[in-house]
């Protein structure tokens, strides 16, 4: 019973110890993913309080100047600050500090990441520097302005060039199996397959026509009783194989027809065409979506277009 208080208080104890390793890497390993690669060394070193490293890694990059884009240059100009500033060089970390201001007089430091005495320094650098860092606060906000405004003129270049381009329309058809069944082309024109629609129309019709005339023909040699009189018979016998002829070849031209719409049946086509962009301005979606009603043979199509 005595060491169950002293077991409570290591567990305790372990407890916050893990808390405050996890609390460590949270902030150290979530930072390090947004840091250049360039300055990945420096930053691990500083994370883990190696300072005199880190300051080395830093002026070791600023000498070769390989850091040229700004979030790089402040990044490191930052770190410099902070270890000299940790090491208790507080004229050195002034004078990171003031680089790092030149490069952005508005920069601020995180007061949940680091004390407040870099805080005070920092500003209180800003204080001093105040008419030093005016012009180049100002020069930046003109970058700034005209960097918005070529970004609104590239979009309205955008937006007009999209105006001017005529309408890409897609026609999605879906086509029933069913369709290959129908006589006289119909299959082979649904297909648009008109000259074979055509043909099969025609010899269709040719061979059914022929097939009910030679049925008349042979039907009118046929007496009330049912039957051929003598002198009829050979003549109503060649009507009848005509008629037998023309009823297959009635037949096999249909059956054909079939085959060929099965053959090249599809069950859904899509036609590209262009058409012009109607005149005026259309209803507004969103900054890159509009809406569109353009005119087509026998209808009209609608829908919507934009920029990705």
């Amino acid at each position: 019973m005595p060491l169950c208080p002293a077991i409570a208080r290591r567990a305790l104890v372990a407890c916050r110890c893990l808390l405050c390793l996890g609390a460590l890497f949270g902030c150290v390993w979530p930072s390090l993913a947004a840091v250049p690669e360039l300055l990945r060394p420096a930053r691990e070193r500083f994370d883990f309080g190696r300072y005199p490293e880190a300051i080395a890694a830093i002026e070791s990059l600023t000498s070769q100047k390989a850091l040229t884009a700004e979030d790089e240059l402040t990044e490191a100009w930052r770190i410099h600050g902070l270890s000299h500033l940790y090491l208790g060089d507080r004229d050195a970390a002034r004078a990171s500090f003031e680089r790092l201001l030149a490069l952005d007089p508005d920069y601020a430091l995180d007061p949940l990441l680091v004390p407040p005495i870099a805080v005070d320094l920092l500003e209180e650098v800003r204080a001093d520097k105040a008419a030093f860092l005016a012009p180049i606060r100002e020069r930046r906000r003109l970058i700034a302005e005209r960097r918005a405004r070529e970004e609104l003129e590239a979009m309205e270049a955008r937006r007009a060039s999209l105006t001017r381009q005529p309408l890409l329309i897609q026609r999605v058809e879906r086509h029933s199996f069913f369709t290959n069944f129908l006589p006289l082309g119909a299959a082979q024109i649904s297909q648009e397959r008109h000259q074979v629609g055509v043909m099969f129309a025609i010899g269709q019709s040719l061979a059914v026509a022929g097939t009910i005339f030679t049925w008349v023909q042979f039907d009118s040699k046929v007496e009330a009783d049912g039957k051929v009189r003598p002198e009829n018979f050979d003549s109503a016998r060649i009507w009848r194989v005509a008629n037998w002829a023309l009823f297959g070849t009635t037949l096999a031209l249909y059956v054909g027809g079939v085959i060929d719409a099965v053959a090249h049946h599809r069950e859904e086509t899509v036609t590209e065409f262009e058409v012009p962009r109607p005149p005026g301005e259309s209803p507004q979606l969103g900054d890159d979506a509009q809406l569109f009603i353009a005119p087509l043979d026998g209808g009209a199509a609608a829908g919507v277009f934009g920029t990705f």
